[in-house]
């Protein structure tokens, strides 16, 4: 199973993606998701070499009730993001190919969990096996590389369910106390810049009123002056007239 071209949900290092697989459309307690592992070197085309396998039963595969469902994650410091889905019903997974002992590849778009189309595809194979004795019920497997045919179990016998391996499940993160940190400081932040601006803007609008203030005397000094010295001529061109 791998996918190529996914959509990049990180901004600046690669992306750790990684798959959720589960049957929906039934009951959830006797289909629990499968995480594979974390692939860290694929970055937007990761490559999960995961087998998973799950008890359905035939009747419910010929309606579209059941289906197989692919959710595609990134694994991140703060809390991992959907990258995004693909949902195949059981019932174009079933036809002519059931209880065949080849693995059948199939090809499906990504979407979003809201069922938008979205960048990247999903490449994964399947095979059925054989109907379980103690149920009218049958086995998908789910895998890249081919599988071992599993012979035909003897009346009476199931088989034991799958071990519980791969990715663990997310757990809720609690106290988060770096991310509210860094929340913290960077509004500290954009608040000392604000008032640093408007304390900036006041000085400004200060100086400028002060250098109009200066102006306006200046040019009053100077018209003083020049009348004094006006003045001053006319009083001793009147006492040269006397």
């Amino acid at each position: 199973m791998y996918a190529e071209g996914l959509k990049k949900v990180t901004v600046i290092s690669k992306m750790f993606p990684y798959a959720v697989i589960s049957i929906s459309g039934g009951d959830p307690r006797a289909s629990q998701p499968q995480w594979t592992a974390v692939d860290r070197s694929g970055n937007t085309s990761p490559t999960w070499n995961f087998p998973v396998k799950f008890a359905v039963e035939e009747s419910a595969t010929r309606s579209n009730c059941l289906a197989v469902r692919f959710r595609i994650r990134c694994k991140r410091t703060l809390g991992d993001k959907d990258i995004g889905e693909v949902h195949v019903p059981l019932s174009e997974l079933f036809g002519p190919t059931k209880g065949a002992e080849l693995l059948h590849s199939v090809t499906r778009q990504v979407r979003r969990p809201a069922g938008k189309p979205n960048k990247g595809e999903l490449n994964f194979s399947y095979k059925w096996g054989e109907k379980m004795a103690s149920a009218p019920a049958m086995e998908v497997y789910i895998s890249q590389e081919p599988v071992t045919a599993y012979p035909a179990p003897p009346t009476g016998y199931v088989y034991p369910p799958p071990p519980n391996y791969g990715y663990p499940p997310v757990q809720p993160q609690k106290n988060n106390w770096l991310a509210k940190f860094l929340c913290v400081e960077w509004a500290k932040l954009c608040l000392g810049d604000a008032q640093d601006y408007k304390k900036t803007a006041r000085q400004i609008r200060r100086k400028m009123m002060y250098r109009k203030m200066k102006t306006k005397l200046d040019v009053i000094g100077i018209l003083l002056v020049l009348a004094l010295i006006i003045w001053l001529s006319v009083c001793r061109g009147f006492h040269c007239t006397k």
